[in-house]
């Protein structure tokens, strides 16, 4: 029995196979025994359309976040002129608010966390640390931030970590007069006598004006018991913080250790006169003029 394939449907679709199988294009007429096709132009047109459409959404919404972005933007630089002014008043509290603000609009700068952490050294709030350690999270190279943290790991007690973040400070933020003098008294805090004089030492090569290395390195080697040593480190803190009680104090003891006893009751009598009420400058003074001979008194210098 022979297939009947006077069907133009079964034809069609056999030509269709077959033109398949030679590679020849289906014709019109295959096309349309397997129903209308879809207009062309059209379907292009469609998609025109919803192109169009997602592309204007798209740009809205980079447009939302433009501005969002310089919303935030604008906020920060705001917080940021409003912290620096109340820093600089000493209205430490209320700056720390502002740069707290900061860190929330930006958490992964380290400006607000260092910001933070010398609003609460100022508050002496231990706190302090754990901002100034966020900040070299963010910042590897900060060198103040070690400095600080350096400063405030000394002031709690914690001297092997101070020494640590204070030789950091050096290695990354360059040398400086402060840090090497910082250094110094972490190292003098810690018993490491040598270790301190080295370092002021080098603060004052760099800087032959920096009243604490000066100051410092006087007062150590006067509590070595140097005290001709420690003369010229103590009388040039004086000259450079004339109202510093601490400096002069131990310039009169230095004076007097060095058999100075004039230039010590001179020192001593300008501090009382700097500062009445400096009960140890007052019983310093009066011990030192009772144990003078009258020939010993009329050498001191006025």
């Amino acid at each position: 029995m022979e297939c009947n394939n006077d069907n133009p449907r079964s034809r069609s679709r056999a030509d269709d196979v077959a033109a398949t199988a030679l590679g020849r294009a289906p014709t019109d007429g295959d096309l349309l025994s397997n129903g209308p096709a879809k207009p062309r132009g059209k379907r292009r047109k469609t998609g025109w359309i919803v192109g169009g459409c997602i592309f204007l959404v798209l740009a809205a919404l980079g447009l939302v976040r433009i501005r969002r972005q310089a919303d935030a933007a604008n906020r920060y630089a705001e917080h940021r002129v409003a912290a620096h002014g109340l820093f600089g008043k000493g209205q430490f509290k209320q700056a720390a608010w502002h740069f707290q603000q900061m860190v929330a609009l930006e958490p992964e700068l380290s400006e607000g966390h260092y910001g933070l952490g010398t609003a609460f050294t100022n508050l002496r709030d231990a706190n302090a640390i754990d901002f100034y350690r966020e900040a070299i999270r963010l910042r590897p190279d900060y060198g103040l931030a070690y400095g600080n943290l350096g400063v405030e790991l000394m002031r709690v007690g914690r001297l092997p970590e101070a020494i640590g973040a204070l030789a950091k400070a050096l290695e990354v933020g360059g040398q400086t007069a402060a840090g090497h003098s910082n250094l110094g008294q972490a190292m003098g805090m810690s018993h490491d006598f040598e270790g301190a004089m080295r370092e002021y030492r080098l603060a004052i090569k760099i800087d032959p004006n920096n009243v604490g290395a000066q100051y410092n390195l006087g007062t150590l080697l006067l509590t070595l018991k140097q005290a001709p040593a420690a003369l010229p480190h103590l009388k040039c803190a004086v000259a450079l913080a004339p109202n510093n009680s601490s400096a002069r104090m131990n310039l009169a003891i230095a004076m007097l250790s060095a058999g100075d006893e004039a230039g010590a009751q001179a020192q001593l009598e300008l501090l009382v006169r700097l500062d009445p009420r400096d009960a140890q400058a007052r019983e310093a003074l009066a011990a030192l003029r009772a144990s003078r001979t009258p020939a010993s008194q009329a050498a001191t210098k006025p």
